[in-house]
């Protein structure tokens, strides 16, 4: 309900406003009247008015003056004036004072009540607004906490190779975390390792530790460059320097990051007592984010000497650790298939295994064997077929369940092709 103060200086004018309509009908629950600037002074103080109407001239002070104080005391009030008087100063100072309307006395009830009907309407969108616009405050500041971890969900998921990176998949994701990264974007890795705690923290005094060198990783080796500091799903620590293009000049411009590094490690013995290293990769697409931080998670494990706070790993370093991680998926693709050889199991479930495209891994998977993937996976279910015939027995269909083939006639073609026989025919000879 809305509260309605109605000022004149003529007593039966205010009254008769006060009974001309059914106030109550429109949301008013309360309807005030003064008789003088004064009084509506002490009512507008003590209580909270949304709609005034008010006369312009009155002996001691007139209307206006009172509308200039109500816009600075109660800016929330809507002022209506009335007046006898149609002089045109009246109304351009009742304009000036962005009154919601401007009525001659004297004023139809109907009227009156339309023009109070829109001064409601008014309060009402106002506040709907102001509503509006909380909520919307409300939700930035919660994204504005929440972003961050967004962010650093979306790195997790990106090194633990749970983000496809071709198609829209990337950038999907991108979007997801509410980063403003294109899929095409450029970013340098750097992993920071405490090494050693100079001094002995535990519990919570090793927790805050532990923020303070993420924040300072943040402060001195961002310092103003876009980026994010994370922390991967095994607990490393990584400052992630963005950039949206970069040239391929800066593939292998990591130095400039060695000084800022240095000092970074040397603050940390200063301040955190901890010994720190820093090992900085070079500016690459997304795409290729998890080969090289698993290159400098290697670099940090062979780092031996620990004769310098800060290591750069170098394009080379990265090449060689990338012909060791393909032959890596190799290899963990030809154990899959020899755990599974029992199981349905097709290219598409290979790949997800070892968490790489089908299409990519087929690529890779012939450069480093010579064979198709489809026909080594055919070829370890066939072999192991005609072994199971050597050594059991089992009774063909039989056999082709074991080999993962619920289509017995499927997995007699695909043995008649790998040895020219059907399985029948070869256990008889």
């Amino acid at each position: 309900m809305y509260n309605m103060l109605i000022v004149d200086d003529e007593r039966y004018a205010a009254e008769g406003i006060c009974n001309c309509y059914d106030w109550e009908s429109l949301g008013i629950g309360e309807v005030h009247t003064a008789f003088s600037a004064e009084e509506a002074r002490v009512l507008l103080t003590e209580r909270d008015i949304d709609i005034l109407i008010c006369d312009i001239e009155m002996p001691d002070e007139d209307g206006l003056s009172l509308v200039r104080w109500v816009k600075d005391h109660s800016p929330q009030t809507e002022s209506l004036f009335l007046t006898c008087h149609s002089e045109f100063d009246y109304a351009k100072q009742a304009f000036q004072l962005k009154s919601f309307d401007y009525l001659l006395k004297p004023v139809d009830s109907s009227e009156l009540a339309g023009v109070v009907s829109q001064m409601i309407r008014a309060i009402e969108e106002r506040a709907e607004k102001a509503r509006s616009a909380q909520l919307v405050q409300k939700y930035e500041s919660l994204w504005s906490k929440q972003q961050p971890k967004l962010a650093e969900r979306f790195w997790q998921d990106l090194l633990a190779r749970r983000i496809l990176t071709f198609g829209d998949f990337l950038e999907r994701a991108l979007q997801d975390a509410q980063l403003t990264l294109s899929p095409d974007a450029y970013a340098l890795p750097i992993l920071v390792h405490v090494e050693e705690w100079l001094r002995p923290f535990a519990g919570r005094d090793l927790e805050m530790m532990r923020y303070a060198v993420q924040k300072a990783a943040e402060e001195v080796l961002l310092a103003g460059q876009p980026g994010q500091v994370i922390t991967d799903r095994n607990g490393q620590l990584f400052v992630m320097v963005y950039e949206q293009h970069a040239g391929a000049h800066e593939f292998t411009g990591a130095e400039r990051w060695e000084e800022a590094c240095g000092s970074f490690a040397a603050s940390c013995k200063e301040l955190f007592y901890c010994r720190v290293f820093c090992y900085v990769g070079y500016f690459a697409p997304l795409h290729d984010m998890p080969g090289l931080c698993d290159g400098l998670k290697e670099l940090q494990h062979t780092h031996v000497a620990k004769t310098s706070p800060v290591l750069v790993y170098s394009a080379e370093m990265d090449a060689a650790h990338g012909e060791k991680e393909k032959n890596s998926f190799v290899q963990q693709s030809i154990q899959f298939i020899k755990d599974n050889v029992e199981e349905d199991i097709s290219r598409d479930d290979v790949a997800a295994h070892v968490g790489l495209n089908p299409a990519y891994l087929s690529r890779l998977f012939k450069k480093e064997t010579g064979v198709n993937l489809i026909d080594y996976l055919i070829e370890t279910k066939m072999n192991r077929a005609k072994q199971l015939l050597d050594t059991t027995d089992m009774t063909v269909s039989m056999i082709a369940q074991q080999v993962g083939y619920s289509n017995f006639s499927h997995f007699t073609r695909m043995f008649r092709k790998r040895f020219e026989v059907n399985p029948q025919e070869y256990r008889k000879h």
